[in-house]
């Protein structure tokens, strides 16, 4: 046994001792000794690697979603110039939800627009899949749909900001 993950392997096994006593190993110990349950031993791990899913493929680790849209935001600014500053500023409307705020609002814009379905479980990966999309056209049609998501105007801003504004007047010091 030289090798270090059979060695880890085994270090594993033993930290179970406090789960299952020391009668319990006992027993284990003085079993492996039988042949016949140590073939068994041998036809079950065999079986079990057979039928466990290979976890170095399986185990897909995503970025954390700051790496993520710092990624795109770097493979937005590769395109060409004009697609890619209408992208990032598109990209950033939607990240501060100026534009679209919620999930359901993106979800129901691509399906007005015949997009494919918006299949994300949060805002953040439908905006970056959102944006992808936007990303294979043509500038003219990117400047058409963005037309029809006109930022919210002023007057019908409802945040706490605004709200102040509508009721202190001239009387807040800016």
């Amino acid at each position: 046994m030289n090798e270090q993950r059979e060695f880890d392997l085994l270090s594993d096994i033993a930290k179970l001792l406090t789960k299952y006593g020391s009668d319990t190993f006992g027993r284990l110990a003085g079993d492996l000794a039988n042949p016949e349950l140590r073939e068994q031993i041998i036809q079950i791990l065999s079986k079990t690697i057979e039928l466990a899913p290979n976890r170095k493929t399986s185990s897909k680790r995503t970025k954390p979603m700051v790496e993520q849209k710092a990624d795109f935001r770097a493979k937005l600014s590769a395109l060409d110039p004009e697609k890619s500053n209408l992208l990032i500023r598109f990209y950033d409307a939607l990240e501060a939800k100026e534009l679209l705020p919620s999930l359901r609002s993106i979800q129901m814009f691509a399906q007005d627009n015949g997009f494919p379905e918006v299949k994300a479980k949060s805002r953040d990966k439908a905006v970056l899949a959102f944006v992808k999309m936007f990303s294979s056209m043509s500038v003219a049609e990117i400047e058409m749909l963005l037309k029809t998501m006109a930022l919210p105007d002023r007057a019908s801003d409802r945040s706490l900001e605004r709200w102040s504004e509508i009721i202190f007047g001239d009387k807040l010091q800016k």
